[in-house]
Formats: C-alpha cells, sequence, structure tokens
C-alpha cells in the first residue's frame, strides 16, 4: 500500500512489528473441493448472506464451497504452519523454515512462495496538511458528489454493514467523534488477519482517518454514513510491502460475505512488493491475476459493493491503477479537486486489457477528516481518502433502497455521474450526483418503509405479480438502463397486481410501484 511512512499533523507514527515474521511463507493452492461440501454451506452463510445473495439473484457456487479440511491436516502434519485459509482462491497460507517436500499431496495444485524481505520504507502515499481550514469545506466532500440530500431526506446508512480493510484503526476506540459507535455497539467485529494484536494499538492511523469519513460525527462534522454498522479488519501491514497482505485481505473479504456485509471499503493498493521479484507488472493489472483483484472481484460476484481507492501513481512512472482496483466489478474510485478536475496525483487506467478504469470520482484533495493523535480535525490529499465517501454514501443508497441489486445501483449512479456520457480513463465516468441517482431509483416517502410486499415469482419468464399491505395507485416498469418496457395489467384488487412484459426484453426488471397514499416503492425483479 506504500502508507509506511503516513504523516498525521507532521507526526510519525509508528507502529508496531507484529505481522508475520521474517520466515519463509508460501501459497498452496488445492486442486478441488471436498464433494460433501454443498451440505456445509448453512454453517458457511449467515442468513444477512443469503438475503443479499436472494435479492441480487446470485446462485451459491464452488467460491462458497469451504477448503477440504483433510488437505488442510495433511499440510499440517508435514510440519508448516498454517497462517491463513481461504475459500475463494481453495489455498492456504504457511510459514515454515524450510518448505517441507509435499510430493505425496497430489491434491496440491501449485506452489508460490510470498516470503517478505526485510523492511524498506517508502515515500508516503497521502500528504497530509493541518489544521483544517474554517468555513465550509467540512462538507466539500460530501456536497462535491451532492449527497448531502440523502442525509436530508434521512438516509445514513443505518442496517447497512459496512466492512474496511486497513492498516489498523489506531485509537478508533478512543477517538471522540467515533464513540456513538461504540455506545450503540455499531462495531460489529473487529479482527486482526495478521496477528494477535489489537486493531486499535496498530497501524499508522490511516484506517482510523478512512473510518472517520465514513463514520466520524461531531458537532461541525458528519462522515458519510455514520449511522451504518463496521467492520473493521486488518489486512495490511504498515510496515512492510508483501503478497500476504492480498491473501490477507481475500481472507477478510471473506468472512465479511459470510456474516452479510453490504459494502466493502479498501484504500489499499498494490504493485511494488519489498521483495522486487514478486512486484506486480502493469500486465498483471487485468482484473484477473493479483491474489487481491481475484478475491474482490469474487466480492463483487456475491453482491458486495466493493469500493476501492485508485492509488496515487498518477504521477509517477507507474501512473496506472494498482490491485485490487484493476477488478471488473470493483467499484475504483479515483480523485478530484474542488474544481471538478483530476487530483494529479490520481492514478489512471486503462487496465492491462483495455478496460476503462477508475470508474467514478471523489474528492481527494485536502478532504477532511478526523486526527487519530489529538481528535482535531485536519485535511489530507489521496484516493484513500476519496473511497471511503463513495462507500458511505453507496451504504445510503442501501439504506434507501434496502430491495435494489448491487449491480442496479451501480449502474444509475455511474450514468448520472458528471462524465457519462464520455467516460475515460482519468475520471472514469465522473463525479456522482447521488441525489439525482437517488431520485431515478425512486424517492421514497418514509411511510413506505413500511410497507410490507411480496413480488413473485423472482425470477420470472412473462408475468410477475406485485402485492402490497397498501393499496396500489399505478406501475411503472422499467429496463435496467432505464428504458421504459410495455406490459399489461390485470388488476386483482387494490393491493395486487399481475404484470406480464409485453416485450422481449430479459435481466433486471425495475418495477416502479406509486401507492395510493402518493407514496413510492422500488421493486427489481429478473426475467429470464
Amino acid at each position: 500500500m506504500k502508507i509506511r511512512r503516513f504523516l498525521l499533523a507532521g507526526l510519525f507514527i509508528v507502529s508496531s512489528f507484529g505481522g508475520f515474521s521474517q520466515k519463509n511463507c508460501y501459497a498452496l493452492y488445492f486442486r478441488d473441493k471436498p464433494n460433501n461440501a454443498k451440505a456445509q454451506l448453512e454453517d458457511c452463510i449467515s442468513s444477512a448472506a443469503m438475503y443479499r445473495r436472494m435479492k441480487n439473484n446470485i446462485p451459491f457456487d464452488t467460491f462458497d464451497l469451504p477448503v477440504n479440511r483433510a488437505y488442510i491436516n495433511a499440510v499440517r502434519n508435514h510440519g508448516a504452519e498454517i497462517l491463513l485459509v481461504s475459500k475463494w482462491l481453495n489455498c492456504v497460507v504457511i510459514q515454515c523454515d524450510t518448505l517441507p517436500d509435499f510430493a505425496d499431496c497430489q491434491f496440491i495444485s501449485k506452489i508460490i512462495e510470498i516470503t517478505a524481505s526485510e523492511v524498506s520504507l517508502g515515500t508516503a502515499d497521502d500528504v497530509a496538511y493541518t489544521p483544517a481550514p474554517s468555513g465550509n469545506s467540512y462538507t466539500d466532500q460530501l456536497s462535491i458528489v451532492n449527497g448531502l440530500p440523502l442525509h436530508e431526506n434521512g438516509f445514513y446508512g443505518k442496517g447497512v454493514v459496512i466492512a474496511i480493510m486497513d492498516d489498523g484503526f489506531l485509537r478508533a476506540n478512543e477517538i471522540s467523534g467515533l464513540q456513538h459507535l461504540f455506545k450503540d455497539n455499531r462495531v460489529v467485529a473487529a479482527k486482526n488477519f495478521l496477528d494477535n494484536a489489537s486493531i486499535y494499538n496498530t497501524g499508522s492511523g490511516h484506517g482510523s482517518c478512512v473510518l472517520s469519513i465514513i463514520a466520524g460525527k461531531t458537532n461541525v462534522f458528519s462522515g458519510a454514513a455514520p449511522n451504518a454498522q463496521f467492520m473493521l479488519f486488518r489486512t495490511e501491514d504498515v510496515n512492510r510491502e508483501s503478497l500476504i497482505e492480498e491473501y490477507a485481505w481475500v481472507v477478510a473479504a471473506e468472512y465479511a460475505d459470510s456474516v452479510g456485509v453490504d459494502v466493502i471499503s479498501s484504500s489499499l493498493n498494490y504493485s511494488v512488493m519489498d521483495d522486487m521479484s514478486q512486484s506486480h507488472l502493469y500486465a498483471d493489472m487485468d482484473g484477473k491475476t493479483c491474489p487481491v483483484t481475484i478475491g474482490a472481484q469474487i466480492a463483487a460476484s456475491k453482491g458486495i459493493l466493493v469500493v476501492s481507492s485508485a492509488g496515487n501513481d498518477g504521477a509517477s512512472d507507474w501512473k496506472y491503477i494498482s490491485a485490487p482496483a484493476d477488478a471488473q466489478d470493483v467499484i475504483t474510485v479515483g480523485g478530484v479537486t474542488m474544481e471538478g478536475n483530476r487530483w494529479y496525483g490520481s492514478s489512471v487506467g486503462p487496465t492491462a486489457d483495455g478496460r476503462i478504469k477508475p470508474d467514478i470520482c471523489a474528492l481527494s484533495a485536502d478532504v477532511v477528516m478526523i486526527n487519530p493523535v489529538n481528535d482535531n480535525l485536519l485535511t489530507m490529499s489521496g484516493t484513500s481518502f476519496a473511497a471511503p465517501v463513495i462507500a458511505g454514501f453507496f451504504a445510503c443508497m442501501v439504506e434507501a433502497f434496502p430491495n435494489s441489486p448491487s449491480s442496479y445501483l451501480k449502474h444509475v449512479v455511474y450514468n448520472t455521474s458528471s462524465n457519462a456520457e464520455t467516460p475515460d480513463n482519468e475520471i472514469g465516468y465522473g463525479i456522482p450526483d447521488f441525489e439525482q441517482a437517488y431520485c431515478i431509483v425512486g424517492i421514497v416517502d418514509p411511510e413506505a418503509q413500511f410497507v410490507d410486499y411480496r413480488v413473485y415469482p423472482n425470477p420470472f419468464s412473462s408475468s410477475v405479480t406485485i402485492s402490497c399491505t397498501k393499496p396500489i395507485y399505478s406501475v411503472q416498469v422499467f429496463s435496467v438502463n432505464g428504458q421504459q418496457l410495455p406490459f399489461s395489467e390485470e388488476k386483482i384488487d387494490d393491493t395486487n397486481v399481475k404484470l406480464s412484459l409485453l416485450s422481449s426484453y430479459k435481466g433486471y426488471v425495475v418495477i416502479q410501484v406509486v401507492l395510493s397514499n402518493n407514496c413510492f416503492k422500488t421493486f427489481v425483479t429478473y426475467r429470464y
């Protein structure tokens, strides 16, 4: 990630050196998974994760199946210490003095060395300016993406679960502007995937700053989604850059998926490693090569809104986005100034296989956050601080439209952004307009939140029935691209309507129902 030197108000915070030791580390990939693993799914997936899959019409697949326990035991019996187990990559990460002879383990398909070399301090990715200026700047990062109207309509991320991957969350449990999270028990998980240290005593302060941008709340400052629930995961070792961190990220994402997280916010980027032989090339930024990219793409395929910073290499020789920002379905966030211009350090695309990245942008110049050293506000610059704003407002969108598929929310946000007509590799689709996206998905009157409904069958072939607990006034049907679809309507009674599509359109169908009390409900189903 290259946050080994992270500057806060001119101070260099030294994090603990409590990561994996300098023993040799390897990733052992397995050939298959056990045939009876499907029987274990109910033990691996929470009801919240199952609901997310259902609303996104995502079937279970082999990625959901656990790693073969017999394989894990066999590796351990060869004298290797197992550090991480990844069901998505179907591998384990081991640590040992000398690589054991696994010749008798025919179930191992490949072995990748991921040894971390000695620490070599680099330059800081993110530039600090302090103190935060006075005036209206405290809301600049929220207003530039036109997110404040979501707050004005009462959406602050309540009930939505956001996972944050970072280098630790230094003093997050002590920072005054974050105490509401702990008072309300809204930090629902805090896990260190690198060692046994407390996540609140490790890191450079980077993770706490990111958290404050989403969740901070003081009498003069608000994050993008301060009422959300949070899972805080340490996957980054600030003292080194190693492939181990990518594997830790993937395992954390697997955990987040299994317990039903809605949004992942990640301000971590990987390209150059301390051991240069393990560094990524630009050719690796193809969306399917780097371990963290593979994991991020799988997470997105599970219906999670995965938000990643683009990286801060835009002014360097590398200049391109870094993993996992190259994943196809990850929301890659670049940076702009308040004037709407690309921030000079924001990494650019395309991906190695020619796709446009970043996807959208947010403010990354002089972003306001809480300083974990002294609880004051400060400003810093970097795409690390653009991504959490986007993650926070996507959480607000999920709160407003809990039944809308994540792919549909992404589509609407992208296509209401400032550069939607001519997306490019500097700012992607541009700066989002979350108010416009909110209105397009469907303005939700507070009363509509208490309307129970059924949409069946889902998916459907030709006809679908809408059943509400309040009378239905009118109905409109759209494609996921916003095109109005012709349909016939059979009114069963005041609260039940059967719709039959009159076109050959197949895919996501957006049904907007106007209730007789003049409030709206938006349903999303799938036509096959």
